[in-house]
């Protein structure tokens, strides 16, 4: 069944919206995260290798208990890698004059679909 031109410009419009709502998430998703924070990284990995020796002494010695606490060195050490606070802030900061706080996706969604209705009138 082949669609009326009408049907083909509403489809291409929202193709369009489409692709212009996932390109800014991902710049959003970017900008808010920041940058991973090399401190952290080492810190963590140092923890997780701590852990693997602790998990490998414990194994060797036949200690459960030992080699429990080295697996739980390593999940915290990952956890501490991996954690948001511990992200460099890039935009948030204010160290740049131009950055400004975002609306949500929701507001910026209800703006689009006003401006699209506005347009067809």
């Amino acid at each position: 069944m082949a669609l009326s031109e009408h049907e083909q410009r509403l489809l291409e419009e929202m193709e369009r919206g489409l692709y212009a709502s996932e390109a800014d998430s991902v710049v959003t998703s970017r900008a808010s995260g920041g940058g991973p924070s090399y401190r952290a990284i080492v810190i963590g990995s140092l923890i997780i290798l701590a852990g693997v020796g602790v998990l490998i002494g414990g194994v060797a010695g036949g200690l459960i208990w030992l080699g429990l606490i080295g697996f739980v060195a390593m999940l915290g050490g990952a956890l501490f890698m991996f954690d948001p606070k511990n992200r460099v802030q890039t935009a948030k900061n204010g160290s740049s004059p131009k950055a400004k706080p975002r609306d949500s996706y929701a507001d910026r969604a209800q703006q689009r679909w006003e401006e699209r209705m506005d347009g067809e009138r």
